[in-house]
């Protein structure tokens, strides 16, 4: 029986933040698992079943949502590698909305 692969949602990131993640992505992240560029995840393994709806839910939550900063950086062991924890009271709000 075939499934929708899980889905993966991030934040969009300004292009010189991005420039940065992403380039001490590809100087420290294990070059046989770098298969995609520096994020900053949300959500990861939704049901991809559910896509249409996941894209309507963030549609309507970030239909007026300005930018935000992140602070933090700090890394965390992931087991098989290392991310770089970020957090803010806008991201707890949007994370904590989306997951409601």
């Amino acid at each position: 029986m075939l499934t929708d692969p899980p889905l993966i949602v991030t934040l969009a990131i300004n292009e010189a933040d991005f420039l940065v993640l992403d380039g001490l992505r590809r100087r420290n992240f294990p070059p046989l698992r770098n298969l995609v560029p520096a994020h900053v995840t949300l959500f990861h393994r939704l049901p991809g079943s559910a896509e249409a709806a996941i894209r309507a839910e963030l549609a309507a939550a970030c239909q007026d949502r300005q930018p935000f900063l992140l602070t933090g950086g700090q890394p965390r062991l992931l087991g098989r590698g290392v991310a770089l924890a970020y957090g803010s009271p806008e991201l707890q709000e949007l994370r904590g909305r989306l997951a409601a």
